[in-house]
This record gives structure tokens, C-alpha cells and sequence, in this order.
């Protein structure tokens, strides 16, 4: 009636929520993907202080180096026991190419999951993952086949930052970047055709190890992730996994140093480029093997066969009893095929000289070898024609 306008109402005030956290606080550089860069940086310098005999291009250790090192494989590891190749294979690296593009896929990790799950955990998927990779490795590969290299630790970091990136808002930038960058990486190094290189042998099977055994702990781990807090639960059995992976480490590296000095026998082994390509060759090029690597029983093996080709058994006799023990002694990186051919073509060329209770003695142990470790059939047979076996 006065003509007053009414009062306001009086304002309501309104409850913000907080805005939500994630990841560890002031971890926005990776440096413990630096440090686990550095050790494996220390460790390929290592390969080149303590090389066996010369290695290839690029730094690029040979095969006998990376064996007494700790490279994995798995007759090594199920047939003689050594069980901490596990640990030791994924600090080893093929040449400067091969760290190169781990270190960088391992940083480019450090930037996607570090900060996200905490460098507790980050240590804990690197181990889980290095883990898984060489498990899958010794699985899927055939025996005698040695696998290196941080491949299947990395993996398994990039498939734990996917999986726990939806630990991040839906829709956010920040999830997006993360799956992106990390199956930028994922797919390619899951992909055969997508990586081929004809000048390396990329282990597939290290690489699918270990994202599997990282995506599994990631996935478990994201399930049990409250809303509330910034970093995933479980960091004291995270702590506990990387003590246990240290000290697997360690007691590699203890057992590396004990065995190296047995892997010494294969410093004077032919270099890889320079083994002949066939029979013929080796024969050909016998006189110099002989003269530039004494302690190869390959050498040996190829003069007694030139020897023999000229019929004089003699001369093959000698240079196949060398070539048989040095063979027999350094079995463990050779095989047992070779020292196998040596023993029936020795016995073959005492037969052949008339020799015949020699060559006997000297095909008994082919002869009488249980199933699970005898020769190959067409050995066998070349005894077993001459009626030097039963």
C-alpha cells in the first residue's frame, strides 16, 4: 500500500565441493625414471668393460657377453637352474640403438604414470612388468634363444599408465593425454609388422609380458582406489615389491660375477660376421681359423674336414680330438650338437682308417645316451651304418 518494494530474501549460501587431487604433489619431473635410466646406462658400459671377445656395430655386445652377463633364456634358466637371469636380463641392452629407444620410451612412462600412482608404485609396475617380460619371454621362445633388454618393464609401465588413467576425470585433458601417449607406444611395440627391422629380432613375447603383467596390477589396483584419495592404496606391498626386486637384482649380479669367469672360455670364439656360411667355406678358409682362433673348436672342426677331404686321417684325427674337447668344454654356449658331430665324425674317420675298436670307443658315449639326450638321427645313423653302435 506504501508503495515499498520488498525486502530481499536473505541469500542461501552455497556449499562448494573441493576440487579433487590426483597424483603425488610436487612430482611433476620423473626422477626415478631418470635414476632406472642411469642404472641402465651404467650397466651398458658394463657390457662394453667386460665384453667377451669383440662385439658388433653401434656397441653392440655378441651373444657370448650377453649370456655371462645374465641375458635370459630358458634352458638356462629351467635346465640349469638360473632362475636370476629373471632380474638380470632386463638391464642388458643390444646396442646403442636399443637403449636409446628404451630410455626414451622409459622417460616418456615417467611423465605418464609417475607423478599419477606415486614413484612407489612406479618402481613396483617397472619390476612387475620387467617380471612378466621375461616370463612371457622364456615361454613363448624356443629354447637357446637369449632375450635382453627393459622392453617388457616399459611395456608394463605404459599399459599400468592406461589403465590407471581413468582414475582421472572422464572427459578431462589429462586422461586424454595419458592414454593417448601410452598407446601411442603400446601398439607399436605390440604390432610385429608395425616394428620389424630386418637387423634385429624385437622379443614379442617379452613385450606382451610384460604389459599383460602391468595392465593386470594396474586393473587390480584401480578397483581398490578410493574416490578421496590422491594415490592408489597398498604402497607398503608396492615398497615390498621393490625391496624383493632389488634384492633379486642384487643376488643376479652377485651370481653374474661368480659364473663370469667360467664365460671366459669363449674369448677366443670366431666373431659372428667372420663364421663361415658353409661347410666348404670353413674348409677353404680352415688354415687361417686355425691360425687367427686357436681355442674356436670350429676351427679345428673345419681343418679336420679338409684334412679328411685330402684322406689324410691323421691329420683330421688331431685337429678332431682338439676340436672335441674344446667343443665338450664350452658345451654350455655351443650346444651339445657340435661336440655330438665332432665325436661321430671322429669316429668315422678311425673307422675309415681301419680303426675299428678305436672308433667304438670313441662312438660308445653316442651310442649308449638315454633318449631325452641322444644325438640327432642322422649322427646315428652315420654310426649305426658302419656298425659302430650295438
Amino acid at each position: 500500500a506504501l508503495g515499498l518494494a520488498p525486502a530481499p530474501a536473505a541469500a542461501v549460501p552455497q556449499r562448494t565441493e573441493p576440487p579433487r587431487q590426483f597424483g603425488a604433489a610436487g612430482a611433476n619431473i620423473p626422477w626415478l625414471s631418470f635414476l632406472i635410466l642411469a642404472v641402465l646406462v651404467v650397466v651398458f658400459v658394463a657390457e662394453q668393460l667386460f665384453a667377451i671377445g669383440p662385439g658388433g656395430p653401434l656397441l653392440g655386445p655378441n651373444l657370448a657377453t650377453l649370456q655371462a652377463l645374465g641375458g635370459v633364456d630358458r634352458s638356462l634358466v629351467f635346465t640349469d637352474g638360473e632362475w636370476y637371469r629373471l632380474f638380470t636380463a632386463p638391464l642388458l641392452h643390444g646396442d646403442v640403438i636399443h637403449i636409446l629407444f628404451n630410455g626414451i620410451a622409459l622417460v616418456m612412462a615417467g611423465f605418464l604414470l609417475e607423478r599419477l600412482v606415486g614413484r612407489t608404485w612406479f618402481l613396483g609396475f617397472f619390476l612387475i612388468g620387467a617380471l612378466g617380460g621375461s616370463l612371457m619371454s622364456i615361454a613363448l621362445n624356443p629354447a637357446g634363444l637369449l632375450s635382453i633388454g627393459a622392453s617388457g618393464a616399459i611395456m608394463g609401465l605404459l599399459a599400468a599408465a592406461y589403465i590407471s588413467s581413468f582414475r582421472l576425470p572422464a572427459g578431462s585433458k589429462a586422461r586424454w593425454w595419458t592414454q593417448l601417449g601410452a598407446a601411442r607406444l603400446l601398439i607399436p611395440a605390440l604390432l610385429p609388422l608395425a616394428t620389424s627391422h630386418a637387423a634385429t629380432r624385437i622379443d614379442y613375447g617379452a613385450h606382451l609380458g610384460g604389459a599383460l603383467a602391468g595392465a593386470t596390477a594396474a586393473f587390480l589396483l584401480l578397483r581398490a582406489w578410493p574416490d578421496t584419495a590422491r594415490l592408489p592404496l597398498f604402497r607398503g606391498l608396492a615398497a615390498g615389491i621393490g625391496v624383493a626386486g632389488v634384492v633379486g637384482i642384487v643376488a643376479g649380479t652377485a651370481a653374474t660375477a661368480e659364473t663370469y669367469p667360467h664365460y671366459r672360455l669363449l674369448s677366443g670364439l670366431i666373431p659372428q660376421n667372420e663364421l663361415p656360411k658353409t661347410r666348404d667355406e670353413g674348409q677353404r678358409r680352415s688354415t687361417d681359423l686355425v691360425a687367427r682362433f686357436p681355442d674356436d673348436p670350429r676351427s679345428h672342426y673345419y681343418r679336420a674336414l679338409a684334412l679328411e677331404s685330402g684322406r689324410d686321417h691323421g691329420g683330421a684325427e688331431r685337429e678332431l680330438r682338439i676340436a672335441l674337447a674344446e667343443a665338450e668344454e664350452r658345451a654350455f654356449f655351443l650346444g651339445p650338437t657340435l661336440p655330438w658331430t665332432m665325436r661321430a665324425i671322429l669316429a668315422a674317420v678311425l673307422f675309415e682308417d681301419g680303426r675299428t675298436e678305436d672308433a667304438k670307443a670313441v662312438a660308445a658315449p653316442l651310442c649308449l645316451a638315454p633318449d631325452d639326450r641322444s644325438p640327432p638321427e642322422q649322427l646315428r645313423h652315420v654310426l649305426t651304418e658302419r656298425r659302430l653302435c650295438g
